[in-house]
């Protein structure tokens, strides 16, 4: 809330269901987070990134584009 990143909608039904961590980014739901600051402030790893689903937060692999981690409705 802190960096004004709130009030995103939720995926579809379906679509939500197909985020799950071991599983490839569906292609297109996903963008890049847009606050700097934002990201500095959340945990780095190395060869992935985070990425926005709706109101998730998804930690990816840039190589694979499979989904290592879910923050679900954070930015409600």
């Amino acid at each position: 809330m802190q960096h004004g990143l709130t009030g995103y909608r939720e995926l579809p039904p379906g679509i939500r269901r197909k985020l799950a961590r071991g599983k490839p980014l569906p292609p297109g739901i996903a963008r890049q987070v847009g606050s700097p600051a934002f990201i500095r402030d959340l945990s780095r790893y190395d060869g992935c990134e985070w990425r926005m689903a709706g109101n998730d937060l998804v930690r990816v692999s840039i190589a694979s584009q499979v989904i290592a981690d879910i923050l679900a409705d954070i930015f409600r």
